[in-house]
């Protein structure tokens, strides 16, 4: 009897092990419960072991370190823009918009796009990648060159109407007798197509900044004209310039925006307000003000 205990004894403390080894081993796999007859005992196995712990990507609870990244979908955007012409330096041989002095207006319509790409969950000041195109009109003023004399040998400025005219002269035994004469200015316009692409970010939560380089393609032929002062000496009081439609012209645009609500969240605040400024070779520096509505961003997990 004695042997015989010792022998049920013994076995039970090298089951428990045995019990022990495949739990161990059963981690990570879900089984049902199972059952060991022991001495016409039933023992219940219970060894239901589940790790997810190394599954990262589907933890969104306040346990995880890990940021949750979500990828904001592209938006979208319209733009009116109204911009004046800088004045340029009136100069012998300069452009005729810098001795006319005249702000003149170009305006724009057009629409962007916006490709904010991946950005952390809790990161509102990301930088985005902005494309625009648009429609310009500019207003120029041009000089009717049919009206003017022949015997013009430059243009002046006078003092007291900021009007342009033409200096005239006539040859005589004793020397050469000049004089000025009213010259008739006409105001045209031109079209243009532009398309850009750069950089835009938020800066001090309701304002943000943007620069761009692209280009516009001329839709229309254009003349640039430039005034000489009067020379004798001179072959052509004036020079003419011609580009053909379909000619590119490279541009720099910088801006600057603010949206009109107080909200902190940008899909709340669709309308922005900014001042824009833009350079082309061989125009004229542009600065004025965009509006702009925005579409709310769309973004999934």
């Amino acid at each position: 009897m004695f042997m015989q205990f010792l022998g049920a004894q013994s076995f039970r403390v090298f089951l428990l092990p045995v019990m022990l080894i495949i739990a161990f081993c059963a981690q990570g796999v879900e089984t049902t419960s199972d059952s060991i007859r022991l001495d016409g005992k039933i023992l219940l196995i219970d060894a239901q072991v589940r790790f997810d712990s190394t599954d990262f990507k589907q933890q969104t609870g306040s346990g995880s370190n890990r940021p949750v990244v979500r990828r904001y979908k592209h938006s979208s955007f319209l733009v009116a823009h109204v911009g004046m012409a800088i004045p340029e330096v009136r100069e012998s041989g300069s452009s005729l918009a810098s001795w006319t002095r005249q702000s003149l207006p170009v305006l724009s319509i057009g629409a962007g796009t916006l490709w904010p790409g991946l950005m952390a969950k809790r990161t509102a000041r990301g930088g985005v990648i902005e494309s625009l195109w648009s429609l310009d009109r500019l207003n120029r003023t041009s000089l009717d060159l049919h009206a003017l004399p022949d015997s013009v040998i430059g243009f002046v400025q006078n003092e007291e109407t900021r009007e342009i005219e033409g200096v005239v002269y006539e040859r005589f035994p004793i020397g050469v007798e000049t004089d000025t004469v009213p010259v008739v200015l006409v105001s045209t316009h031109a079209w243009r197509a532009s398309i850009q692409i750069g950089w835009s970010a938020t800066w001090k939560t309701h304002w943000s900044w943007h620069a761009a380089v692209g280009a516009s393609a001329l839709l229309m032929r254009e003349e640039s004209m430039g005034l000489r002062a009067p020379d004798l000496s001179q072959e052509q009081p004036y020079w003419l310039e011609e580009r053909l439609a379909g000619e590119l012209i490279p541009l720099l645009d910088l801006g600057v925006h603010r949206r009109l609500t107080s909200s902190s969240a940008y899909v709340a605040s669709p309308w922005t307000i900014g001042m824009h400024a833009r350079l082309q070779p061989g125009s004229r520096f542009w600065i004025g003000v965009q509006m702009r509505w925005h579409r709310g961003s769309k973004k999934t997990r």
